[in-house]
């Protein structure tokens, strides 16, 4: 857990949640130990589920006076309320114990008590729901807690599944901060060629690599808190794509001397040009020298997820190679895989799809972007039109890398504040960062 208030360097206390569940109920266990202070008091909260829109089931324990209340929330953004004082019931039972060491809180709560006046969650086998817990730590209640499962620059929640997960969309809060994006006036073509045989060795070798339009890339070095690009600390290569009608071809070749076990390249695609909207989420190709994953960041599924976790499948090869200073990349996936719970785009002979590229140096998260500024002179992501071009078709005349980007820049993430004395200003850019951290290392 995390202080509401940001923290230099940052404070975190190790909690522990445990869940279980019968025909009847759900079980939970949280234990919160005294490394900050004493424990007074937590709040779970159950949110996400489509027939819930907006409101929040939760349960709050308090151990100072060993009360516990089943409550509910209109949304986000108002205080609780308790539910017999709307109409409703008292649907939850618990125990909670204040120790030297820590606090205990252990629940029960009905999976189907049809308590709609007090928004109370109804869930069967298979179902999934948002889990959020925030704590009063060396502080009582009255007044707004001070701590929480979220680290101040993305929205962390649990995501709890009974038996097993069907790919239940969690709906989550609108987050402040705000991912920019620019479209970028640079399009990019892949090339249709009857026949490509490749051969996964990191080199661009073999002939059909010749028919392809020679794009210049150049990453930078962005400072997302302090909205600036790094112009001096960049990398420079190339970028080609090819398809067969079946498969896209990616080739990258960028600078780069020598290996580390930080160092990765992802490559994200979208369907529309604001891939990073919450509902639709955006295809993501993490490669390294030793693996490669086919994922899927969409924020209804908690974040970033392997294709194999939602019920998809990975799709795609990959080899990453270091040659003469550079890193050679080949990549290939389905145009249309057919894996819509993986999120993989799905496109054909003379449509588009949305490219981006954002890599790692010796880094544990990802630190090198193609960027560029929007009107306000704040870093923006440059977003790439892909267009895929139909058999016989010739690519534009005079098709240049201007690197010139319009004026189209949005904000994906509104304000998320919760006016119970909770509230954020998270920072959006954080959650790319967290997208690959959490999986470099993964090996398929």
């Amino acid at each position: 857990m995390f202080p509401i208030e940001p923290h230099d360097p940052p404070i975190v206390v190790s909690a522990k949640v445990n869940f279980a569940y019968d025909n009847s109920f759900l079980y939970g266990f949280v234990y919160i130990p005294n490394l900050e202070g004493q424990v007074y008091a937590t709040e779970i909260m159950f949110f996400g589920r489509e027939e819930q829109g907006e409101t929040i089931d939760s349960i709050f324990m308090n151990t100072s006076d060993n009360r516990v209340e089943d409550h509910g929330f209109d949304s986000f953004f108002v205080e609780p309320f308790n539910d017999v004082e709307r109409g409703g019931q008292n649907n939850v039972n618990a125990f909670m114990k204040m120790t030297s060491d820590g606090s205990y809180f252990e629940f029960q709560k009905e999976l189907q008590s049809n308590d709609n006046n007090g928004f109370d969650f109804n869930l069967a086998y298979g179902n999934s729901i948002g889990v959020f817990i925030i704590a009063w730590i060396d502080k009582t209640t009255p007044g707004g807690p001070n701590w929480s499962i979220a680290d101040g620059s993305t929205f962390k929640y649990i995501r709890l599944s009974l038996g097993t997960d069907n790919g239940d969309i969690i709906h989550t809060p609108e987050m402040g901060g705000k991912i920019n994006w620019l479209l970028s006036d640079q399009v990019y073509e892949c090339v249709y060629l009857s026949s490509v045989e490749i051969t996964y060795d990191g080199f661009a070798n073999e002939d059909f690599w010749n028919s392809a339009i020679n794009y210049h890339v150049t990453i930078y070095f962005v400072d997302w808190e302090n909205h600036y690009i790094q112009d001096d600390n960049r990398f420079d290569g190339e970028i080609r794509f090819v398809t067969d009608g079946f498969t896209l071809y990616i080739y990258l070749e960028i600078y780069d001397e020598k290996y580390d076990e930080g160092d990765v390249n992802i490559f994200v695609f979208g369907q529309t040009a604001d891939m990073f909207e919450i509902d639709k989420g955006a295809d993501v190709a993490v490669i390294t020298p030793e693996s490669y994953e086919d994922m899927v960041f969409d924020q209804s599924k908690g974040g970033p997820i392997s294709d194999i976790d939602v019920g998809g499948t990975i799709d795609g090869r990959a080899t990453f190679i270091y040659n003469q200073s550079m890193r050679q990349i080949e990549f290939s996936k389905p145009l249309s895989s057919g894996d819509t719970k993986g999120g993989d785009f799905q496109t054909n002979l003379g449509e588009s799809i949305y490219f981006t590229n954002i890599a790692q140096y010796e880094s544990e998260e990802p630190n090198y972007f193609d960027a560029t500024y929007d009107n306000e002179s704040i870093p923006a992501l440059s977003i790439h039109e892909l267009r895929i071009l139909e058999e016989g078709e010739e690519p534009t005349e005079n098709n240049t890398n201007t690197d010139t980007n319009t004026d189209t820049n949005t904000d994906l993430l509104n304000t998320f504040s919760l006016d119970y004395s909770l509230s954020y200003s998270l920072a959006a850019i954080m959650i790319l960062m967290t997208l690959i951290s959490v999986r470099k290392k993964r090996i398929i």
